[in-house]
């Protein structure tokens, strides 16, 4: 009994094996490996900001400042000589300076050309030097689309011209080629060459416009502006003595208008009409007698 009961052991036992290779197998296969995934996520980041970074417009503005500045100085011709030092300590120039007079007064009127980045720098000395601020107002004006504008102007035109010179090149190197046509398109690329010109003065008067802030200064002396209600004897005898003096001379222009142009006219009309009196009662008094008779 013990003999044959062990074969079918055995057997039962191999039967067993031969199952669990089976099971195991198929688990093996049915899960494979999956694949690794591709760094597109970091491929994609950067090309993104690559192009953001490309694409982002350029914010710096183009800002044209002008200061309007009235100001009241103890004297005009020194402070003129300080505004000039002080343009020229500040990195800028003197653009144009004119010194007027009225009534005894001299008033003083200068443009001041000063770096923008400097520009409230040169308004506050300019204050310090004054006795009195009487007006001031500033302007500033946006031109980054006009500059845009000649930017995109001028890169189409040097286009246009790189173009002609192409086609100049061309037309010189065909054999038949005719003298009318070199000279067409050798018009053609001088008209271009000079809007090219143009467009780059524009553009280089606008950087020096925005680069270079402008100040428009008054100078004013400040005996004519006394303040109100203050009383300045000097002042006043000083005025008193101007006054005498346009007095006076009002006095002998008048003398020598009487004696030159008045009194000689005078005396021709008077001499015309007395004569005419003179001939009318002398043909009167002639006339008498005949009529007695």
């Amino acid at each position: 009994m013990k003999g044959k009961r062990l074969p079918g052991v055995v057997l039962l036992l191999l039967v067993l094996a031969l199952l669990e290779g089976c099971a195991a197998r198929p688990s093996k296969s049915s899960s494979p490996p999956a694949p690794a995934r591709p760094p597109a996520e970091k491929t994609t980041f950067a090309d993104r900001s690559i192009r953001t970074e490309e694409s982002t417009p350029d914010l710096g503005r183009k800002i044209v400042s002008t200061v309007d500045l009235s100001v009241v100085v103890r004297d005009v011709d020194s402070a003129e000589d300080d505004v000039e030092k002080l343009a020229e300590s500040l990195g800028g120039y003197i653009a144009s300076a004119s010194i007027s007079r009225s009534d005894g007064y001299k008033r003083g009127s200068v443009t001041l050309r000063v770096p923008a980045d400097r520009l409230d720098e040169a308004v506050g000395k300019l204050k310090e030097m004054a006795v009195r601020v009487d007006r001031y107002s500033m302007n500033t004006k946006d031109v980054t689309s006009q500059y845009t504008d000649l930017q995109a102007r001028l890169t189409n035109l040097e286009a246009t011209e790189r173009e002609l010179r192409a086609m100049l090149q061309e037309v010189r190197q065909k054999p038949n080629a005719k003298a009318e046509d070199i000279l067409s398109v050798y018009r053609e690329l001088a008209d271009i060459r000079g809007k090219i010109d143009q467009v780059k003065g524009q553009i280089q008067m606008l950087d020096k416009m925005v680069t270079l802030s402008t100040i428009n200064l008054e100078l004013t002396p400040v005996t004519e502006v006394a303040p109100a209600g203050a009383w300045h004897p000097g002042e006043t005898v000083r005025r008193a003595v101007h006054a005498l003096v346009n007095a006076m001379i009002w006095f002998a222009n008048a003398f020598i208008w009487l004696v030159l142009y008045i009194l000689p006219v005078l005396l021709i009309v008077g001499a015309f009409f007395g004569a005419i009196v003179y001939l009318v009662r002398r043909f009167l008094w002639r006339r008498k007698p005949e009529a007695g008779s």
